[in-house]
């Protein structure tokens, strides 16, 4: 039983389009209710025979999932990380290009620069997501409910979660090595693709040092994370490389 956590704008809308190709339609559950309780009450309440034939439940949404399938012996987590400047550099332009995106009417009446967006707190996305997705729902209230926080306890449980779960990371700026990696620990055979939902947006060389400091600020938990998820990601990498 897998469970994917797409955090958005760390190149999930691309590896979704190669998950697909090696499942069944009636083996995947896509869900985008975000937290674990609400996805696990959904996934609940799926008839019996649906559960039955579920090999992959995935969409924006918390660790937990799993929770929802009690009996099941076998489970492995996934997703993806994303340096924390660039993919919040990422949402603000994807956001602002896309009208149909629930934070886009907001953003254009307040005529939000990047440091608005990110310190308005128009959305929990935009301080400490990654560390939000992964860490239990107790810790990832502890952010949600104030805004800005860099409360460690989630850092802390979310790691844990990735140890004890031996949840595999990918790395977005090491796509390519990432989905290999991947594919091959789930032995997925077809993983040709091309890119989706790819954003334009300023380079970090071309940003002011203002604005990189903001996201900084609002961000701590998430830097620690993906430097965390990096290190151990580039070790796998070296070893993976000396097998092959």
């Amino acid at each position: 039983m897998i469970f994917f956590i797409h955090i958005p704008k760390t190149g999930g809308s691309t590896l979704s389009s190669i998950i697909l190709k090696n499942f069944l339609s009636a083996e995947v559950y896509h869900t985008d209710n975000g937290l674990a309780t609400k996805v696990i009450k959904e996934v609940s309440s799926l008839p019996q025979y649906r559960k039955n034939n579920l090999k992959l439940v995935w969409g924006h949404m918390q660790f937990g999932v799993h929770q929802a399938f009690p009996a099941e012996p076998d489970i492995k987590y996934f997703t993806f990380l994303r340096n924390p400047i660039d993919r919040i550099v990422s949402h603000y332009y994807y956001v602002k290009s896309n009208p149909d995106h629930y934070l886009y009417k907001k953003m254009q009446k307040d005529n939000m620069s990047i440091e608005d967006y990110v310190s308005s707190g128009i959305s929990a996305e935009l301080s400490n997501g990654q560390v939000r997705l992964l860490a239990s729902e107790k810790y990832s209230d502890l952010l949600i409910h104030k805004y800005g926080s860099n409360n460690t306890e989630a850092l802390e449980n979310a790691i844990n979660n990735i140890e004890k779960y031996s949840i595999l990371i990918g790395i977005q700026e090491y796509f390519d090595e990432s989905l290999r990696w991947i594919s091959e620990s789930f032995k997925w055979t077809n993983v040709e693709y091309s890119k989706k939902n790819v954003g334009q947006y300023k380079s970090l060389t071309e940003l002011p040092e203002k604005t990189i400091s903001i996201i900084k600020e609002f961000n701590q938990l998430d830097i620690k994370l993906y430097n965390y998820a990096l290190e151990h990601f580039q070790n796998k990498l070296r070893l993976f490389n000396i097998l092959h």
